[in-house]
C-alpha cells in the first residue's frame, strides 16, 4: 500500500507476485529520469502476478514511459485507480508474452494530457 505519493527514478523490477494499493496516492516518474529505462517502462515484470487496487480512490500510476513492461507468465489484474502513460506515442500497458493483462475496475489511458 502507497502511503505517499511516489516519484520514480528507476524501474521497479519484482520478483513475487504482489498486489499494489494506490490508496488515493499517485505514483509517477522523474520525466526525463536517465535511470529509468524507457523501453522497460515504470514496473517491469517477468513472473508472478500483479494486482492493482485502489482502496480510497483517486490514485494513479503515470508517466511518459509505459506503466507496465510485463514478459513470460506474467499476468497483470488492474481492480482500481488510474493507469495512464503520458505521451501520446507510447504504451500504457506492455505485454510481450504469454501472460493475460485484465481490466475489472479503475481506468487505463493512453494520451496526452
Amino acid at each position: 500500500m502507497l502511503i505517499e505519493d511516489v516519484n520514480l527514478q528507476y524501474s521497479l523490477y519484482p520478483s513475487a507476485s504482489f498486489t499494489l494499493d494506490l490508496n488515493g496516492k499517485k505514483n509517477s516518474e522523474t520525466v526525463g529520469a536517465d535511470r529509468l529505462q524507457s523501453y522497460l517502462g515504470m514496473i517491469g515484470c517477468w513472473e508472478g502476478a500483479l494486482t492493482v487496487t485502489d482502496s480510497k480512490g483517486g490514485g494513479t500510476i503515470a508517466g511518459k514511459h509505459a506503466a507496465f513492461y510485463l514478459g513470460g507468465d506474467t499476468s497483470l489484474n488492474i481492480e482500481g485507480g488510474l493507469v495512464k502513460q503520458l505521451d501520446s506515442q507510447g504504451n500504457t500497458i506492455f505485454h510481450h508474452s504469454r501472460g493475460k493483462v485484465a481490466v475489472s475496475g479503475g481506468v487505463v489511458e493512453n494520451g496526452t494530457s
